[in-house]
């Protein structure tokens, strides 16, 4: 009986969970997303290029792979860069460990499910 009682807690929790985390996974993505755009009008404000290129250049140097082809000219795009990278990694990162630990707990409540039934 008392076994039941805390399966059911665990299950509860696993819900609970999923639930924050995809909350924080939306407000990760979405904030990224927002700061990328930030990105990408600044470069377009500051450096002249165009709106595909300035976003281009945010997205490679937000996924880290940074080709090298487009680089800022003016001493403030290059401060506005390292601040972009670390806050655009750090968000991208966070953003991957909320998908990995989103996965684990669906893998966790599916296993339960199987076991009570």
């Amino acid at each position: 009986m008392w076994y039941h009682y805390t399966n059911m807690l665990e299950s509860f929790h696993l819900r609970s969970n999923h639930k924050h985390i995809e909350l924080r996974l939306r407000l990760s993505l979405s904030i990224l997303a927002i700061i990328v755009l930030t990105a990408a009008l600044f470069y377009r404000a500051i450096e002249g290029w165009s709106f595909i290129n300035a976003l281009y250049f945010a997205v490679s140097t937000a996924s880290t792979v940074g080709y090298g082809d487009l680089t800022p000219t003016h001493e403030i795009s290059r401060i506005f860069t390292i601040v972009f990278i670390i806050l655009s990694t750090t968000l991208t990162l966070y953003s991957i460990s909320l998908i990995a630990q989103k996965g684990i707990i669906f893998h966790m409540h599916k296993k339960d499910e199987e076991e009570q039934k």
